[in-house]
């Protein structure tokens, strides 16, 4: 898909080339014969290099790069790539003219039918219209893999995570990575929404199932082993190749340790653990609930999702100390954070409309 991004870009290098040559032949006369081949080579590295900006030079460092093109982006791109949207709930025009930077497929977000090369295709329709932006970014397409990609018509599907951690063997873990890898490729979708590296701490919690272990140090092992699956080659993280897909970690930091009664959601009855408040010291969340995370970063993650829940009196989606300081500036993070579904709309403020003596209601 970014191929053909750059062949369009030589195809406007080329177009450019001809119409100067034309202008010139009309305009300027030849005062001495140049050989024709190293005419056109020194005009066409003129031209390449007055057209293609740096942040599209694949020669360029990744730091000039990406200096670049948050250069040349206004404010409303730069909101529409930090916007993510679920793929039924968008219409493709709007991915161009709101400079969609993302979309991901939900539970049942799966193209009909639903064989790998549908998925390819809508993906890849999705990306077409990225691509005819101003800056031609691509889409990053992500979708819950956690075992197995389930959206997928006959998909491997594994076991859920506290079947794996009761076997213990992060060797399996790490080829149940690469498998669901490989699957997901064949869709066209690098982006996976996993491994949970939750420690559960209280049973009745309804997501148990989706940690590994209440062991710190065994979730720590298997989910280091399933970021390794779904991202290395030869043993080395290279999210270049074409079957090797970004992990999540998730959801940083401590949501699998809330208090019973502490949920302030409300879905058909009320929450009770989830999506609560982990009520506990800083040592006991860093010491129980922040390890697997530094283990995931070490394996080469460089993707990790936030929850719902809170912690010292705050949701963690507004916690600058622990998601800048301590895991970008203690566990060395220099990837991205990914907000959990809908969370940000948990931030209701109150906000006075200065034109009236009313108060009203407004979601951050």
């Amino acid at each position: 898909m970014i191929g053909n991004a750059q062949q369009k870009a030589f195809f406007l290098v080329n177009v450019l080339f001809v119409a100067i040559m034309l202008l010139a032949a009309c305009t300027t006369p030849i005062k001495a014969p140049l050989t024709p081949t190293a005419t056109r080579t020194e005009l066409a590295v003129t031209i390449e290099a007055e057209t293609v900006p740096v942040y599209k030079d694949l020669e360029a460092s990744e730091e000039d790069r990406v200096e670049d093109l948050l250069a040349r982006m206004t404010l409303a791109e730069k909101i529409g790539q930090m916007t993510q949207v679920e793929k039924n709930s968008i219409r493709k025009k709007d991915i161009t003219d709101r400079f969609i930077g993302s979309l991901l497929s939900g539970g049942g977000g799966y193209p009909r039918p639903n064989t790998p090369e549908s998925w390819a295709e809508m993906v890849n329709g999705f990306q077409e219209y990225a691509l005819q932006t101003r800056l031609g970014i691509p889409l990053i397409y992500g979708v819950d893999a956690i075992h197995g990609h389930g959206n997928l018509k006959g998909a491997t599907i594994f076991p859920h995570n506290i079947g794996l951690g009761a076997i213990r063997d992060p060797d399996l873990v790490e080829r149940i990575g690469r498998v669901t890898a490989v699957e997901m490729a064949a869709t066209g979708i690098y982006w996976n929404f996993g491994p949970v590296v939750a420690v559960p701490q209280d049973i009745r919690w309804g997501r148990t199932y989706e940690g590994y272990s209440e062991n710190t140090e065994l979730v720590s092992t298997l989910a280091s082993a399933y970021v390794r699956g779904l991202q290395n080659v030869d043993e080395t993280p290279d999210l270049s190749a074409s079957t090797t897909v970004l992990a999540t970690p998730k959801h940083f930091v401590g949501d699998g340790g809330t208090a019973w009664g502490s949920s302030d959601t409300f879905i058909i009855q009320q929450f009770m653990l989830d999506q609560g408040v982990t009520d506990v010291d800083e040592a006991t969340l860093t010491g129980i609930h922040l390890p697997p995370y530094k283990a995931a970063i070490d394996a080469g993650a460089m993707s990790i999702m936030v929850p719902y829940s809170s912690w010292g009196g705050m949701k963690m989606h507004a916690q600058r100390y622990l998601l800048t300081d301590v895991l970008k500036g203690e566990l060395g993070f220099k990837g991205f954070l990914v907000s959990d579904w809908g969370a940000l709309i948990k931030y209701q403020v109150t906000i006075t409309v200065t034109s009236s003596p009313r108060s009203t209601q407004g979601w951050i």
